[in-house]
């Protein structure tokens, strides 16, 4: 009899239903790196069953009871540093009930190694686990040693280990996720120009050459840039619009146009194979050119989103962002003026952050009518990253005063203050902020559209 494997993307844990319905309409995508790990289960004749509270709006209560009704062999759990409370709830529920092991993977275990190991977990996984899962599951049923698994932590008579976790270097060795594990009926999204359609992510590339203070994604995916065989990538989209009419795809990487050759192949592919698709990712604003923009929207590319951080050169240097303001005003312009819809994210509570630099990121939003609309988050710490040292260490005017990593939360939850601005005053001006810099005719009209209300 196959063995069984129920993964679970948490929910999070909101304060009302409007953060919610916000969240959701922005940040909830498919679980792609689940759907990853499921194919290399299935791969050794496991069954998996996907359980994406998050975007099912499940309660804690909800899933712990799908996980006990499904009688898995194990329970995998993904778990960012924001969901980190969510994942406990779920292991320690579903382990009042019944002995099934857990195993936690991505960003924060890959983070925090050893220490992620706690009462409520058996196992964690560090780094990429499409190749290094399928060898713990042999493991798992005895056909392997645990100290053999690149990456793993586990407990041998009450000891922790952890051993050294590697990158998959040849990407094209990754197969096409069975996108029907999960209920893809709730997967919609409002399209430019397009309506509501159904939509998936999909990955082009791993890793990012950058130093950006904030972010963690050198810890789970390394700086080296390696890509997937273009035909790869189409032939996922093909699989996707037959067996799933799905026809828009979001590109999680992490700076979809650093190698604009590349992007230029996969438009080519895509033209050449008459897809009838709209695809939409995340860049720099350096890292784009009309031709480049121009030879993408021929293929259904129908939104950019840049990373624009803040709207003071100062703490742009001390985000080590390698970017000035002229590049993302002409980003802006470049994209407005071929009818491309462009978005951005800004964060306040930086390196260096005062109250007048605050003030320069609202303005600078505000003021650039090219761009419609941007999320405003306060910088948080996570584990990885050069932003958690200089927390630590008072860097920049910096002061950690949240060291529980279950309170880093994606939502007016500050963990630091600076110079002369107190969690409180980051936590008001998040929502002042978000409403401000909106408050202007373009921008009305550009998150109405955003949102849905026509």
């Amino acid at each position: 009899m196959d063995k069984k494997l129920v993964l679970v993307s948490p929910s999070y844990q909101y304060r009302n239903k409007s953060l919610r319905w916000l969240a959701k309409s922005i940040t909830v995508a498919p679980p792609l790196g689940l759907l990853y790990v499921a194919e290399a289960a299935k791969s050794i004749g496991w069954s998996v069953e996907i359980i994406d509270s998050e975007m099912e709006e499940y309660s804690l209560g909800t899933v712990v009871n799908k996980v006990i009704s499904a009688a898995p062999d194990l329970v995998g759990i993904t778990v960012t540093t924001p969901f980190l409370q969510s994942a406990i709830q779920i292991s320690e529920g579903v382990k009042k009930i019944a002995s099934i092991p857990v195993i936690m993977g991505g960003a924060h275990p890959t983070a925090k190694g050893l220490e992620t190991l706690l009462d409520c977990f058996d196992f964690a996984l560090q780094g990429e686990g499409d190749e290094a899962f399928k060898h713990f599951l042999n493991a798992f049923e005895g056909n392997g040693r645990y100290s053999d698994i690149a990456g793993l932590i586990y407990r041998d008579n009450g000891e922790v280990f952890s051993n050294s976790s590697q990158q998959l270097e040849n990407l094209d060795r990754l197969a096409v996720p069975e996108r029907g594990l999960l209920n893809l009926k709730k997967y919609v999204s409002r399209v430019p120009n397009h309506g509501t359609k159904r939509y998936t992510s999909i990955m082009a590339t791993r890793g990012c050459p950058y130093e950006c203070v904030f972010c963690a994604v050198q810890t789970m995916y390394g700086r080296t840039l390696r890509f997937r065989p273009v035909e790869d990538v189409i032939e996922e989209i093909k699989v996707c619009i037959k067996n799933y009419n799905i026809t828009h795809f979001h590109f999680v990487d992490d700076t979809l146009t650093v190698n604009k050759n590349y992007v230029r192949k996969l438009c080519r592919s895509i033209s050449d194979n008459d897809l009838d698709i709209t695809w939409e990712g995340w860049t720099r604003a350096d890292c784009i050119d009309e031709e480049l923009l121009a030879l993408m929207m021929s293929t259904g590319f129908v939104r950019i989103s840049f990373g624009v951080e803040t709207g003071n050169p100062e703490v742009m240097k001390n985000l080590k962002k390698d970017m000035n303001h002229g590049h993302i005003n002409a980003a802006f312009e470049l994209a407005s003026k071929m009818g491309l819809e462009a978005r951005c994210s800004v964060m306040i509570g930086n390196p260096g952050e005062t109250r007048k630099t605050l003030w320069d990121t609202i303005n600078f939003i505000r003021d650039n009518d090219n761009i419609k609309y941007s999320t405003l988050s306060i910088a948080t710490p996570y584990p990885g990253t050069e932003l958690a040292e200089m927390a630590k260490e008072g860097r920049h005017g910096l002061k950690l005063n949240i060291t529980d990593e279950t309170k880093f939360l994606r939502y007016f939850s500050p963990t630091m203050q600076m110079n002369d601005l107190s969690m409180s005053n980051l936590k008001i001006m998040q929502v002042v902020g978000l409403i401000w810099m909106h408050m202007t005719p373009a921008k009305i009209v550009g998150s109405i559209k955003r949102f849905g209300f026509f």
